[in-house]
Protein backbone atom coordinates (compact mmCIF):
# COMPACT_ATOMS: atom_id res chain seq x y z
CA UNK A 1 0.00 0.00 0.00
CA UNK A 2 1.65 3.18 -1.27
CA UNK A 3 0.50 6.44 1.46
CA UNK A 4 0.56 9.96 -1.21
CA UNK A 5 1.04 13.09 0.95
CA UNK A 6 -0.33 15.79 -1.57
CA UNK A 7 0.91 19.01 0.25
CA UNK A 8 -1.76 21.16 -1.66
CA UNK A 9 -4.90 18.90 -0.83
CA UNK A 10 -3.48 19.56 2.78
CA UNK A 11 -2.88 22.95 2.82
CA UNK A 12 -5.75 24.08 1.10
CA UNK A 13 -7.35 21.92 3.53
CA UNK A 14 -5.88 23.02 6.88
CA UNK A 15 -7.03 26.91 5.24
CA UNK A 16 -10.32 26.26 4.80
CA UNK A 17 -10.86 24.89 8.77
CA UNK A 18 -8.81 27.76 9.58
CA UNK A 19 -11.24 30.21 7.80
CA UNK A 20 -14.28 27.84 9.07
CA UNK A 21 -13.17 27.97 12.91
CA UNK A 22 -12.53 32.09 12.53
CA UNK A 23 -15.77 32.51 11.46
CA UNK A 24 -17.66 30.16 13.96
CA UNK A 25 -15.80 31.78 16.65
CA UNK A 26 -16.85 35.56 15.61
CA UNK A 27 -20.23 34.05 15.08
CA UNK A 28 -20.16 32.31 18.76
CA UNK A 29 -18.49 35.56 20.33
CA UNK A 30 -21.38 37.81 18.69
CA UNK A 31 -24.16 35.46 19.91
CA UNK A 32 -22.84 35.00 23.30
CA UNK A 33 -22.39 39.20 23.70
CA UNK A 34 -25.98 39.93 22.53
CA UNK A 35 -27.08 37.18 24.41
CA UNK A 36 -25.56 36.01 27.45
CA UNK A 37 -24.23 32.59 28.24
CA UNK A 38 -27.87 31.11 28.78
CA UNK A 39 -28.46 27.22 28.80
CA UNK A 40 -29.01 27.15 25.31
CA UNK A 41 -26.04 29.25 24.14
CA UNK A 42 -23.69 27.98 26.46
CA UNK A 43 -22.58 25.26 23.93
CA UNK A 44 -21.29 27.66 21.99
CA UNK A 45 -18.68 28.46 23.58
CA UNK A 46 -16.75 25.29 22.62
CA UNK A 47 -16.16 27.85 19.34
CA UNK A 48 -14.86 30.41 21.23
CA UNK A 49 -11.32 30.98 20.14
CA UNK A 50 -10.58 32.90 23.47
CA UNK A 51 -11.19 29.82 25.05
CA UNK A 52 -8.91 27.25 25.76
CA UNK A 53 -11.48 24.39 26.42
CA UNK A 54 -12.56 24.87 23.15
CA UNK A 55 -12.21 23.57 19.35
CA UNK A 56 -9.93 26.21 17.65
CA UNK A 57 -7.48 25.23 21.04
CA UNK A 58 -7.81 21.51 19.58
CA UNK A 59 -6.93 22.34 16.61
CA UNK A 60 -4.41 24.47 16.89
CA UNK A 61 -2.64 21.81 19.11
CA UNK A 62 -2.92 18.92 16.57
CA UNK A 63 -0.83 21.97 14.11
CA UNK A 64 1.65 22.04 16.18
CA UNK A 65 1.74 18.24 16.92
CA UNK A 66 1.63 17.76 13.18
CA UNK A 67 4.51 20.31 12.70
CA UNK A 68 6.68 18.38 15.38
CA UNK A 69 6.31 14.88 13.52
CA UNK A 70 7.25 16.51 10.38
CA UNK A 71 10.31 18.38 11.88
CA UNK A 72 11.47 14.95 13.61
CA UNK A 73 11.00 13.01 10.00
CA UNK A 74 13.46 15.72 8.39
CA UNK A 75 15.58 15.20 11.56
CA UNK A 76 15.51 11.38 11.40
CA UNK A 77 16.34 11.98 7.67
CA UNK A 78 19.14 14.14 8.09
CA UNK A 79 20.68 12.13 11.09
CA UNK A 80 20.96 9.38 9.27
CA UNK A 81 22.81 10.71 5.95
CA UNK A 82 25.05 12.67 8.81
CA UNK A 83 24.15 15.99 7.63
CA UNK A 84 25.07 19.35 9.37
CA UNK A 85 22.02 20.66 11.72
CA UNK A 86 20.33 17.09 12.04
CA UNK A 87 19.82 18.13 16.01
CA UNK A 88 19.20 21.55 14.91
CA UNK A 89 15.75 19.84 13.03
CA UNK A 90 15.33 17.61 16.34
CA UNK A 91 15.49 20.11 19.21
CA UNK A 92 12.67 22.09 16.85
CA UNK A 93 10.69 19.12 16.61
CA UNK A 94 10.97 19.19 20.62
CA UNK A 95 10.13 22.83 21.03
CA UNK A 96 7.02 21.75 18.68
CA UNK A 97 5.87 19.03 20.99
CA UNK A 98 5.89 21.03 23.84
CA UNK A 99 4.23 24.14 21.99
CA UNK A 100 1.56 21.80 21.52
CA UNK A 101 0.59 20.87 24.94
CA UNK A 102 1.05 23.96 26.06
CA UNK A 103 -1.68 25.32 23.80
CA UNK A 104 -4.13 22.72 25.71
CA UNK A 105 -2.15 22.81 29.27
CA UNK A 106 -2.03 26.75 29.19
CA UNK A 107 1.54 26.28 30.55
CA UNK A 108 2.74 29.82 28.91
CA UNK A 109 -0.25 31.65 31.24
CA UNK A 110 0.44 30.17 34.60
CA UNK A 111 4.08 30.51 34.28
CA UNK A 112 3.61 34.20 33.17
CA UNK A 113 1.31 34.56 36.00
CA UNK A 114 3.89 32.91 38.75
CA UNK A 115 6.67 35.38 37.29
CA UNK A 116 4.42 38.30 37.54
CA UNK A 117 3.51 37.46 41.17
CA UNK A 118 7.38 36.54 41.97
CA UNK A 119 8.28 40.36 40.27
CA UNK A 120 5.83 41.83 42.73
CA UNK A 121 6.77 40.37 45.63
CA UNK A 122 10.34 41.26 44.85
CA UNK A 123 10.43 44.63 43.83
CA UNK A 124 6.71 46.03 43.77
CA UNK A 125 6.55 46.42 40.24
CA UNK A 126 3.11 45.87 38.37
CA UNK A 127 2.62 44.90 34.35
CA UNK A 128 0.74 47.11 32.88
CA UNK A 129 -0.15 48.15 28.83
CA UNK A 130 1.09 46.10 26.41
CA UNK A 131 3.03 43.56 29.30
CA UNK A 132 -0.08 43.12 31.46
CA UNK A 133 -0.46 39.85 30.20
CA UNK A 134 3.35 39.18 31.28
CA UNK A 135 4.01 36.01 29.38
CA UNK A 136 5.11 37.44 26.26
CA UNK A 137 8.25 39.08 28.52
CA UNK A 138 9.81 35.33 28.93
CA UNK A 139 8.14 34.35 25.55
CA UNK A 140 9.62 37.44 23.45
CA UNK A 141 13.36 36.45 24.75
CA UNK A 142 13.31 32.75 24.03
CA UNK A 143 11.94 33.54 20.31
CA UNK A 144 14.92 35.86 20.84
CA UNK A 145 17.54 33.26 21.99
CA UNK A 146 15.64 30.47 19.53
CA UNK A 147 16.71 32.93 16.34
CA UNK A 148 19.90 33.95 17.52
CA UNK A 149 20.77 30.42 18.29
CA UNK A 150 19.61 29.40 14.19
CA UNK A 151 20.81 31.99 12.54
CA UNK A 152 23.19 29.49 10.88
CA UNK A 153 20.57 26.83 10.56
CA UNK A 154 18.43 29.86 8.34
CA UNK A 155 21.73 30.27 6.21
CA UNK A 156 21.83 26.71 5.83
CA UNK A 157 18.86 25.81 4.39
CA UNK A 158 17.91 25.89 0.91
CA UNK A 159 16.24 29.28 -0.01
CA UNK A 160 12.97 28.38 -0.74
CA UNK A 161 12.71 26.42 2.29
CA UNK A 162 14.26 29.44 4.42
CA UNK A 163 12.13 31.93 3.17
CA UNK A 164 8.97 29.95 3.76
CA UNK A 165 10.32 29.44 7.12
CA UNK A 166 10.79 33.26 7.67
CA UNK A 167 6.90 34.24 6.13
CA UNK A 168 5.87 31.55 8.53
CA UNK A 169 7.47 32.30 11.90
CA UNK A 170 6.60 36.42 10.77
CA UNK A 171 3.08 36.00 10.43
CA UNK A 172 2.64 33.44 13.47
CA UNK A 173 4.59 35.88 15.85
CA UNK A 174 2.79 38.77 14.50
CA UNK A 175 -0.46 37.01 16.20
CA UNK A 176 0.99 35.15 19.51
CA UNK A 177 2.71 38.19 20.19
CA UNK A 178 2.10 41.04 18.35
CA UNK A 179 -1.77 40.82 18.80
CA UNK A 180 -1.42 39.63 22.34
CA UNK A 181 0.49 42.90 23.77
CA UNK A 182 -2.31 45.15 21.73
CA UNK A 183 -4.69 43.28 23.08
CA UNK A 184 -3.45 43.94 26.62
CA UNK A 185 -3.03 47.03 25.72
CA UNK A 186 -6.99 47.43 25.46
CA UNK A 187 -7.45 45.39 28.67
CA UNK A 188 -5.02 47.72 30.27
CA UNK A 189 -6.46 51.06 28.75
CA UNK A 190 -10.39 50.13 28.69
CA UNK A 191 -11.63 52.89 31.01
CA UNK A 192 -9.96 55.83 29.34
CA UNK A 193 -10.99 53.93 25.49
CA UNK A 194 -14.22 54.32 26.60
CA UNK A 195 -13.96 57.76 28.45
CA UNK A 196 -12.90 58.56 25.02
CA UNK A 197 -15.56 57.49 22.98
CA UNK A 198 -17.89 59.01 24.96
CA UNK A 199 -16.40 62.39 24.54
CA UNK A 200 -15.81 62.02 21.83
CA UNK A 201 -19.10 61.42 20.13
CA UNK A 202 -21.39 63.37 23.28
CA UNK A 203 -24.70 62.52 23.47
CA UNK A 204 -24.56 60.29 20.68
CA UNK A 205 -22.96 57.14 22.64
CA UNK A 206 -24.39 56.42 25.87
CA UNK A 207 -21.60 55.39 28.77
CA UNK A 208 -22.76 51.65 28.80
CA UNK A 209 -22.24 51.46 24.64
CA UNK A 210 -18.62 53.40 25.25
CA UNK A 211 -17.57 50.38 27.77
CA UNK A 212 -18.88 47.76 25.57
CA UNK A 213 -16.38 49.36 23.37
CA UNK A 214 -13.19 48.09 24.33
CA UNK A 215 -15.16 44.87 24.80
CA UNK A 216 -15.47 44.33 21.38
CA UNK A 217 -12.68 45.50 20.03
CA UNK A 218 -10.70 42.68 22.46
CA UNK A 219 -12.72 39.94 20.79
CA UNK A 220 -11.74 41.20 17.09
CA UNK A 221 -8.24 41.67 18.04
CA UNK A 222 -8.37 38.22 19.98
CA UNK A 223 -10.03 36.61 16.86
CA UNK A 224 -7.32 37.93 14.33
CA UNK A 225 -4.96 36.97 16.48
CA UNK A 226 -5.81 33.25 16.44
CA UNK A 227 -6.03 33.07 12.94
CA UNK A 228 -2.86 34.50 12.53
CA UNK A 229 -1.47 31.88 14.45
CA UNK A 230 -3.14 29.37 12.57
CA UNK A 231 -2.35 30.44 9.50
CA UNK A 232 0.71 30.48 10.68
CA UNK A 233 1.28 26.95 11.38
CA UNK A 234 -0.24 26.25 8.43
CA UNK A 235 2.69 27.78 6.52
CA UNK A 236 5.20 26.17 8.11
CA UNK A 237 3.21 22.97 7.42
CA UNK A 238 3.57 23.98 4.06
CA UNK A 239 7.31 24.88 4.14
CA UNK A 240 8.20 21.39 5.83
CA UNK A 241 6.28 19.04 3.44
CA UNK A 242 7.46 21.37 0.44
CA UNK A 243 11.10 20.65 2.08
CA UNK A 244 10.36 16.99 2.31
CA UNK A 245 9.09 16.75 -1.15
CA UNK A 246 12.29 18.17 -2.73
CA UNK A 247 14.95 17.01 -0.01
CA UNK A 248 13.89 14.74 1.83
CA UNK A 249 11.19 11.89 0.17
CA UNK A 250 13.51 9.82 -1.54
CA UNK A 251 14.76 8.77 1.89
CA UNK A 252 11.61 7.78 3.68
CA UNK A 253 10.42 4.27 3.96
CA UNK A 254 7.79 3.45 6.78
CA UNK A 255 7.39 -0.07 7.75
CA UNK A 256 4.81 -1.11 10.59
CA UNK A 257 6.38 -4.30 12.99
CA UNK A 258 4.24 -6.02 15.58
CA UNK A 259 5.79 -7.53 18.25
CA UNK A 260 4.44 -11.36 17.81
CA UNK A 261 4.86 -11.66 21.86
Amino acid sequence: MELAIRTKTIVRTIIIAVVLITLAGLAARFALYMWGEGALLRPLGLFDVGRENSIPTWFESMQFMLCSVLLAVVARSNGQRGEQYSKHWGVLSIIFLYMSLDEVATIHETTGAELQRVLYATTGFTPSGAISFFWVVPASIFVLVVALSYIGFLVHLPRSTRRRFVFAAAVFLLGALGFEMLTAEVVSSSGAIASWVASSFGGEIDRGTANAIPTILKGGQTSIEEMLEMLGLTAFVWALLAHISSYVDEDINVRVRTDKS
